[in-house]
């Protein structure tokens, strides 16, 4: 619940900051561009208007791939670029050499590219959070029928490897299981079920 609250504060916090700066580049694109570039015409500004939406996505997207590494998946930030990227050399490539389009083509490749990674990032962080609610809302079903139907049959210690178990189990999916939680489980199973016959016999 806290990881869902740190989540949403982190995009809330991050769209309080970049929409302002979108908005600012957006109403100052033109002066922008003729002090960079004075010698070219005015609608030149026109193109930083058009990338404007980027400096929200970016925006996103840094504060996304923060996220993503404290869930310990730091690779899908890298494949989401790189999916972004691939539609931008196409839509460059494509759209640069229409010449009603010309270095239009450039910036909908960018903007694209940027939309896309975003895109990605956002759908996976809610899939991952809403996959991890519902694994620990089963396994807490299946802790609290089991602690129903074995009253009878677990002792003390019994009681107390099970929900050990349980909670390896949880630590297992939050740490993709690594070799001291998957010894561990077995320890503790082991000694578990010899409790459960000693207990049954």
């Amino acid at each position: 619940v806290k990881a869902r609250k740190d989540t949403k504060s982190a995009i809330k916090v991050t769209l309080l900051i970049v929409l302002p700066c979108a908005f600012g580049i957006a109403s100052l694109a033109t002066p922008i561009m003729q002090l960079l570039y004075p010698k070219e015409p005015t609608t030149v500004g026109t193109i930083l208007l058009f990338l404007t939406p980027c400096v929200v996505l970016l925006g996103l997207i840094q504060s996304m791939n923060g996220i993503l590494q404290g869930m310990g998946k730091p690779m899908v930030p890298v494949i989401a670029l790189a999916i972004g990227m691939v539609f931008k050399v196409v839509l460059s490539y494509t759209l640069t050499g229409i010449p009603s389009i010309n270095i239009f083509g450039s910036a909908i490749g960018t903007l694209t590219a940027y939309a896309v990674a975003a895109l990605i990032e956002f759908l996976y962080i809610i899939y991952k959070r809403n996959l991890e609610q519902q694994i620990l809302d089963s396994i807490k079903h299946l802790k609290d029928n089991v602690e129903m139907t074995t009253l009878d049959v677990l002792t003390e210690r019994g009681k107390s490897g099970i929900n050990i178990l349980i909670t390896l189990l949880i630590l297992g999916l939050i740490t993709n299981f690594n070799w001291s939680i998957v010894i561990s489980f077995i320890v503790v199973f082991l000694f578990t079920i010899k409790d459960i016959y000693s207990n049954i016999k």
